[in-house]
């Protein structure tokens, strides 16, 4: 019996807030990131890297790509910026604006729903 692939809770896709956040199946209720509150709208269905679109668990675990790695990134700064605030210092002295909070959105949104690179 071929078990059922957790990420994606065997459906094949994903859908992801633009913080990164799991939006699948709250979309009908809610259209708001519960990270920043900002109106996201309802994305594409993302095809899940974890079980290649199968929805049935690989037998091997897959290796994280660079591309999975960098969102990881982007999710921990914007994470960092909500937790210190507009006007708050990072560790590496970057003060945390909107701006920063803006474009650090932008350029998730574009990995997580262009793929580029």
């Amino acid at each position: 019996m071929k078990n059922m692939c957790d990420t994606c809770c065997g459906d094949g896709y994903i859908q992801m807030s633009c913080c990164g956040d799991d939006m699948k199946g709250c979309w009908e209720d809610n259209d708001l990131c519960p990270s920043c509150n900002e109106h996201c709208g309802e994305p594409d269905h993302e095809e899940c890297d974890e079980c290649d679109g199968t929805g049935v668990e690989m037998k091997m675990p897959k290796r994280r790509t660079v591309h999975e790695r960098v969102l990881t990134v982007y999710r921990e700064q914007l994470k960092t910026f909500r937790k210190l605030g507009i006007g708050g210092v990072t560790q590496y002295n970057t003060k945390v604006t909107e701006d920063l909070i803006d474009i650090t959105k932008k350029r998730m949104r574009e990995l997580l729903f262009n793929k580029f690179n």
